[in-house]
């Protein structure tokens, strides 16, 4: 009885990615990335919007408050509540959202005016400045001065 041996072809095991594998990889995460990236500062800028818009209707019905209590409304605007300390000084209900200045721009026995400006409007260069009056009209100014009402006030 003959044995005869075999032998096996020799198979070329290959550990670990090629660099073209490497640089494929590499390239989608960075696509990815960017997007998520892009997606993540729109999601800011809306909820600073928000922020914004709640703390002046905030303010309006501090204002309307003073109203009722004082007979007028207030003429000038206390940003922090311990600040407040005359009739004609409304004070905010609470902190305003960091980034932005408020001021009462117009004030007087049937009206007012609340403003916020952004003090860095290149975060957010659609909505610059947000506005909102004793109606309840909101207005709001990009950075170049176009009138963007509609897309900042959307509810």
């Amino acid at each position: 009885m003959k044995i005869r041996w075999q032998a096996k072809p020799r198979r070329l095991v290959t550990r670990g990615f090629s660099l073209l594998e490497l640089l494929v990889v590499l390239s989608i995460s960075a696509m990815l990335m960017l997007l998520a990236t892009d997606g993540y500062a729109a999601v800011r800028a809306r909820a600073a919007r928000h922020e914004v818009r709640m703390a002046l209707w905030r303010l309006a019905a501090a204002q309307e408050t003073h109203r009722l209590q004082h007979g007028f409304y207030a003429s000038r605007l206390a940003v922090i509540p311990s600040m407040a300390t005359s009739a004609t000084e409304l004070a905010s209900p609470t902190l305003p959202p960091a980034g932005w200045n408020f001021s009462l721009v117009a004030s007087g026995e049937e009206n007012w005016e609340l403003q916020a400006v952004a003090m860095n409007p290149v975060t957010d260069p659609v909505c610059a400045e947000l506005r909102l009056d004793t109606t309840g009209m909101g207005f709001a100014r990009a950075m170049d001065g176009r009138n963007t009402s509609r897309e900042c006030w959307r509810r």
